[in-house]
């Protein structure tokens, strides 16, 4: 969620630089209006890719929220497990 919260802020930083830079307010002052249909998908790029970081990480920090609430109580049961160098046992639920 950091990652995401760092790259959208970076991306729209971006994304306001580029359209400040890239306008043309008279035909003297177009210096870098030429790069405009570059500078501005591309911010958009990294701002919708830092959105995505942080709807993804969010989406997973909700799901351990749940999974650190729930409790085994009756719908855990104990099994054997087998493994190459073993046995033991072990829960199997659904939560």
């Amino acid at each position: 969620m950091i990652a995401g919260g760092v790259v959208l802020g970076l991306g729209i930083a971006a994304l306001g630089t580029s359209i400040a830079v890239t306008k043309c307010e008279g035909p003297s002052d177009c210096k870098y209006g030429a790069q405009r249909n570059f500078l501005v998908p591309l911010s958009l790029a990294g701002a919708v890719t830092g959105l995505m970081l942080l709807s993804v990480g969010a989406g997973f920090y909700a799901r351990y929220r749940k999974w650190e609430r729930w409790t085994p109580g009756k719908q855990a049961l104990l099994v054997p497990t087998m493994i190459p160098g073993g046995v033991g046992l072990g829960y199997a639920a659904r939560f």
